[in-house]
């Protein structure tokens, strides 16, 4: 058992696997006291994003070398789970929901990068999983033309709609991560994490640009920069 997580919480739901329980050692965890749950325990450097510390770990776990070639992340393409949405021409996803209001972009900058699209005759399609977010994915689309606002979607419904977009542009939320695993042009907008250590990491056939740090938000001309940078 490898626990990636890394938690007490974790680490003791590790105790019911009977086997050897591989897990960070204390100078490597977020929580040192979850090593002690583990029987094998390893040194990965904390001043990594999640991803390569994951993959670090888990090859120290199964013994093998420490990859260093971008991740594939295995996700099967399912276009055919395609809904019958109306996203004629070519789109760009807007990822504008988060956990946490400190994380959010600002509506105008959305509103400005979805002009800035409108000059390329590319579309913004507009995600939503609460109220808040629905909320504010109409006061995005209703000041464009070239916008639109999606059903409420599951994210297996989401996904193949992510493999379908020309590029997403995604706040620091699951999503964005997900868009990145499934080889889609990504930009990830961060506002109030670090992406050195969260960030999006590219997968081995498409680009992936982190923006931001924690009190540091990118501003439209920063993001409009890096979307001509991964879609050229």
């Amino acid at each position: 058992m490898i626990d990636c997580q890394g938690l007490s919480k974790s680490a003791l739901i590790s105790l019911l696997v009977k086997g050897t329980r591989h897990g960070f050692d204390w100078r490597s965890g977020r929580d040192p006291f979850a090593s002690v749950f583990y029987t094998k325990k390893h040194a990965v450097s904390l001043k990594q994003d999640a991803v390569t510390r994951n993959r670090e770990l888990v090859a120290h776990a199964l013994g093998y070398a420490k990859p260093i070639d971008a991740p594939n992340y295995g996700i099967s393409h399912r276009p055919e789970l395609h809904m019958d949405i109306d996203l004629k021409g070519g789109y760009v996803l807007a990822m504008h929901g988060t956990s946490r209001d400190s994380k959010l972009w600002p509506t105008q900058n959305w509103v400005a990068l979805g002009k800035t699209l409108a000059d390329k005759n590319l579309n913004l399609a507009l995600p939503w999983a609460s109220d808040a977010e629905l909320q504010r994915a109409n006061e995005i689309a209703n000041q464009l033309e070239n916008a639109k606002v999606l059903p409420k979607l599951s994210i297996a419904q989401l996904a193949p709609i992510i493999n379908q977009a020309q590029a997403v542009a995604g706040l620091d939320t699951g999503l964005t991560h997900l868009a990145a695993a499934l080889d889609i042009p990504t930009i990830a907008i961060y506002t109030n994490s670090d992406p050195a250590l969260n960030g999006v990491i590219a997968g081995a056939q498409a680009r992936a640009i982190n923006l931001g740090n924690i009190s540091e938000t990118p501003t439209v001309e920063q993001v409009l920069q890096a979307f001509n940078q991964i879609m050229s």
